[in-house]
């Protein structure tokens, strides 16, 4: 066997190994980018009680955990390419449910940022927090939660609501997003907008591109425009915008 062929197949090996270990398609996705020192980024397989050292090019099956410590990162691609990436101390489970065509990841706390490529029409995929829940489509987006539960748009559209939405684990309830736009309204006149957290979230809600919604634990939220210089400036967002400006 001559040297090139024998290096071709082994960085096939590499590449497309971790799609295949466990094989029955269960596989979600992989790491494909880690941040940070041994044990700074942990997996907690499905069914199991103990946290492993996360690696790169591991596979990531539905319903594993992921935790991060503090100045540690990690990017998940998963099998559609669409990318997912866990911020710093955060704890993120993932949930890839085929025979149902739903998707659904939990952010316990801490924060990520979803490259979340154009689903197909029957597909849903969700992001769950203490405090919301998002339905997506395809966009580019950031959640946050800690004590409350931020969501910035920067592609595309997100529509978020409150965790009644979601009837149990297993799958969403039945209503559909009723969406609410965003873009400027002709107000009548005897009344006035509210101001910041005076109104409840109860229904979904639509965010647009360039805006952004913080939901508190007593459902109050606010909308606002993303600060689009200020953004620019914080090191979660600039990271960010440079790896999908690499995995294009």
């Amino acid at each position: 066997m001559c040297t090139a062929t024998k290096w071709g197949k082994v960085v096939f090996l590499i590449l497309v190994l971790p799609f295949i270990i466990n094989a029955g398609g269960q596989n979600t996705g992989r790491i494909t980018f880690i941040m940070g020192g041994p044990g700074d980024i942990q997996l907690k397989r499905v069914g199991q009680d103990r946290w492993t050292n996360a690696r790169i090019y591991q596979p990531v099956v539905s319903g594993d955990q992921i935790q991060t410590r503090s100045e540690a990162r990690c990017e998940i691609r998963m099998r559609d390419y669409s990318i997912i990436r866990v911020g710093e101390n955060s704890r993120l489970t993932i949930s890839d449910q085929q025979e149902k065509s739903q998707r659904k990841s939990v952010l316990s706390f801490g924060k990520i940022w979803m490259n979340i490529k154009k689903l197909a029409q029957r597909q849903t995929f969700y992001v769950q927090t203490p405090t919301a829940v998002c339905s997506i489509r395809g966009t580019i987006f950031r959640v946050e939660t800690d004590s409350t539960t931020k969501v910035g748009v920067y592609d595309g559209i997100v529509d978020v609501g409150p965790q009644s939405m979601l009837t149990n684990e297993s799958g969403p309830a039945m209503q559909q997003p009723q969406t609410r736009s965003l873009k400027p309204q002709v107000v009548p006149g005897p009344h006035e907008i509210p101001p910041p957290f005076e109104v409840t979230l109860d229904q979904w809600v639509q965010i647009v591109k360039g805006y952004q919604i913080e939901i508190r634990a007593d459902g109050k939220y606010a909308k606002t425009k993303i600060d689009s210089m200020a953004d620019a400036q914080q090191d979660w967002v600039k990271w960010n915008t440079m790896r999908d400006e690499m995995n294009r």
